[in-house]
């Protein structure tokens, strides 16, 4: 089980770039399974992951933003127009992914046109544990 959260020191997501996003801080952890932004499975399992993620500011005039959750196995998207932005906010996104040992899960996002200022607020977070059926 992990929970890691962003600390506000993300800078500024680049436009057409895919930016890995920066859980720097994580406030509950065991079994050393999260480093670097990224969980890594200790054991062949289902696993839950909650992820929530909150802009301090967003440009209007962007087409879209993505936002993956990236597994060994599979890629899980969430895609949403700046039109229901505000919305949105804060956008959550909740799976079960089937992991072998030594599989890895970590969030990226990009945002498509606009300019250069989309910041991620702090205390957005990714959340993950082993389900025991």
């Amino acid at each position: 089980m992990f929970e890691s959260e962003a600390d506000g020191s993300q800078p500024a997501l680049s436009v057409g770039d895919w930016e890995a996003t920066l859980f720097d801080h994580e406030t509950l952890g065991f079994a050393g399974d999260f480093a670097l932004d990224t969980f890594t499975a200790a054991d062949s399992d289902l696993y839950q992951f909650d992820l929530l993620i909150d802009f301090t500011t967003w440009d209007k005039d962007a087409s879209d933003y993505e936002l993956h959750l990236v597994t060994s196995n599979r890629t899980y998207e969430e895609k949403f127009t700046t039109s229901v932005l505000s919305e949105r906010l804060p956008v959550r996104v909740s799976i079960v992914a089937n992991m072998d040992a030594s599989d890895t899960a970590f969030c990226r996002i990009r945002q498509n046109g606009g300019r250069q200022m989309t910041v991620i607020k702090a205390g957005s977070f990714l959340k993950g544990r082993r389900i025991d059926l």
